[in-house]
């Protein structure tokens, strides 16, 4: 039997998962630390995936996500006619500026700095990520220093939450609403909640090319996914996948 016009299929689903795990990890990777040379290659994959969201999730009139796209294109034009190795110095002299506190300002990556009263680290929001991450027995890697409420932990859990969907899914063990769930109330209680202000003050402060690109596509991405997760998610897909 065909579905009706407005339903998608399992295996629907799946891709859209596929595409949002791999956004959100590019996402993470552009904030745990300096860009390498791997990363830099991946530039393209990235625009790609892009690419299927817009498709995938009619996004493209997201004024952020318009911004992000025409920057990180015109980005890759521009390192195409530089040295590798000079391009790599200067977005690691540029993530250095930016977070690690050697540049005239530096951007706080933690949610507990843009959520708590004191704008110090370590505070509700950092013990609240926590207990999420282990709703799916998600530990933070012991060897990456940084907070659990670091803006690249939290996107590497959305992207779990996704590879959690697309295995549920595969398996018809009929869980995927429940991740479904978590990726709502995690979109609702943190990443829309500190996003758009740690957004708005990177943009301010950046003078990247690149590290601005990737914040108007993070902003842009936040607020189309949520718009998804929340009104498209139920009335595309049949609730019996």
């Amino acid at each position: 039997m065909a579905l009706p016009k407005d339903q998608k299929s399992s295996n629907d689903l799946i891709r859209v998962h596929q595409v949002r795990k791999r956004f959100y990890l590019s996402l993470s990777r552009t904030f745990v630390r300096e860009v390498d040379k791997d990363f830099l290659q991946d530039l393209l994959e990235i625009l790609r995936s892009l690419e299927d969201l817009l498709d995938l999730m009619h996004i493209s009139q997201d004024n952020d996500i318009q911004k992000g796209r025409y920057l990180i294109t015109y980005f890759i034009q521009e390192i195409r006619q530089t040295k590798e190795d000079m391009i790599l110095r200067d977005l690691a002299r540029d993530y250095a500026a930016l977070f690690l506190g050697v540049g005239p300002a530096t951007v706080a990556l933690c949610e507990s700095v843009y959520q708590s009263y004191s704008g110090l680290l370590f505070q509700d929001s950092y013990f609240q990520v926590k207990e999420r991450y282990q709703d799916i027995r998600l530990a933070k890697n012991g060897d990456y220093p940084e907070p659990d409420d670091h803006l690249s932990v939290e996107l590497a859990y959305m992207a779990n939450l996704c590879h959690l969907s697309i295995d549920s899914i595969e398996r018809k063990t009929g869980e995927h609403t429940y991740y479904h769930r978590l990726q709502k109330d995690f979109l609702e209680k943190h990443l829309m909640r500190w996003v758009p202000e740690f957004s708005k003050t990177l943009i301010e402060t950046s003078n990247s090319t690149f590290y601005s690109a990737m914040t108007y596509l993070l902003r842009g991405y936040i607020k189309a996914d949520w718009n998804f997760i929340n009104r498209r998610y139920d009335y595309w897909f049949n609730s019996e996948i």
